[in-house]
């Protein structure tokens, strides 16, 4: 199955209409190496020679974050982030000094959680997390 077949596959499963903005902003977010901004996103569809309004972009976001499809991450501060929702959490890594974002690899983290919610009797829904530190560039400064 080719990527946008799979795109078109995820929007019926979350029962939403499949219409070309939608296509277009999931595309991007699929072929995005981490997460992303929505001006970050109308500037990708520019360089595909797609023009879509920024209040269609965040519209378009919120429609599919609250379907679960996509996941918001949000600095305080700064803009929000997105990215296709693989996970159930999200831990980020963000520099103090360069504000560089990183990824980071949950599994043991999540591992974590979900028992601690297990525990506690809770239902857990999902997770963002937020770690500031100073990257490797900036601490041979």
């Amino acid at each position: 199955m080719d990527h946008l077949a799979e795109i078109e596959d995820m929007l019926a499963q979350a029962k939403l209409r499949v219409t070309l903005s939608r296509l277009l902003v999931l595309d991007i977010l699929n072929q995005a190496p981490g997460e992303l901004a929505a001006w970050e996103i109308e500037q990708q569809l520019l360089n595909k020679q797609k023009k879509m309004n920024i209040s269609a972009i965040y519209s378009i976001l919120k429609t599919l974050e609250y379907k679960g499809l996509v996941q918001r991450f949000k600095v305080a501060g700064h803009h929000a982030y997105f990215s296709l929702n693989k996970s159930i959490g999200l831990v980020k890594c963000r520099c103090n000094v360069c504000a560089q974002m990183q990824h980071m690899d949950e599994a043991l983290l999540q591992q974590c959680i979900v028992q601690y919610c297990e525990a506690a009797g809770l239902k857990l829904k999902s997770y963002s997390t937020l770690i500031d530190v100073i990257c490797q560039k900036c601490s041979q400064k």
